[in-house]
């Protein structure tokens, strides 16, 4: 870890505030299982070591999805908030009006993540972030994957494992001509960002101003509970008008 954090700051200039440690993938199970057969007390341990080794290291975890509604989670959360700085939460999961889950107040920061396919309608890249920012969660909004595919993301008959045809890439990466091309999956995505940017930069300009904050939230709150495009593009127009309001 001391190593790899060295040379990516001395390569490409990151530094350990921008690096998050993530053990183990979608952890669950009991966390104090004593014989660590469980993913979520091995997902524990090693956060626990890597906070040890330098308290500034940075670290993420993202629960199995299905772990999200066992009654194990309720023991579990509160335990990671104590070694992980980011719990990323699978965002189907976390739907609006549900009861918050336990110790969400006690995590540093909560982000969210979809696994989408290139089937899936391109709303739901920009949606997930309005949702977020709805919902009080970072404005953090990721999905599998950018350039992950079962096989080549240009040939929607191959396949990786028997069966299957998920062709997860937004970005469709031709390495033999080094070159790529946007989905238009990847294209709303990029919206949503920067919507994003607009929410929270109308939030930091009526800081302490109650009823333009109010009035901010509400814009989100209905483009998010519809979460169609129109929705989301006419609460763009509506934010745009208070970025020149006085």
């Amino acid at each position: 870890m001391r190593e790899l954090a060295a040379h990516v700051k001395a390569r490409y200039g990151i530094g350990k505030d921008r690096i998050y440690w993530y053990p183990i993938d979608e952890p669950s199970g009991e966390i104090d299982d004593p014989t660590f057969n469980s993913t979520i007390s091995r997902a524990y341990y090693a956060a626990k070591v890597i906070k040890e080794e330098d308290a500034a290291n940075l670290t993420m975890t993202d629960p199995l999805p299905v772990f999200l509604e066992s009654k194990a989670i309720d023991a579990a959360l509160p335990r990671l908030a104590e070694v992980y700085d980011v719990i990323e939460l699978y965002r189907p999961k976390v739907t609006a009006g549900k009861k918050r889950l336990v110790a969400t107040q006690n995590i540093k920061e909560v982000w969210t993540y979809s696994i989408i396919t290139k089937e899936t309608h391109p709303v739901t890249y920009r949606r997930d972030y309005w949702q977020n920012m709805r919902d009080g969660y970072r404005e953090i909004a990721t999905f599998w994957h950018m350039t992950a595919a079962a096989g080549s993301p240009f040939d929607s008959n191959d396949f990786a494992t028997p069966g299957r045809y998920d062709d997860y890439a937004s970005l469709y990466v031709d390495f033999a001509n080094d070159a790529a091309l946007l989905s238009r999956r990847q294209l709303v995505a990029d919206m949503g960002y920067e919507d994003v940017r607009l929410v929270m930069w109308l939030r930091k300009r009526f800081n302490g101003n109650p009823a333009m904050l109010a009035k901010v939230d509400a814009i989100v709150k209905a483009a998010a509970d519809s979460g169609t495009m129109e929705a989301m593009d006419s609460a763009r127009d509506r934010l745009l008008s208070l970025v020149v309001s006085r």
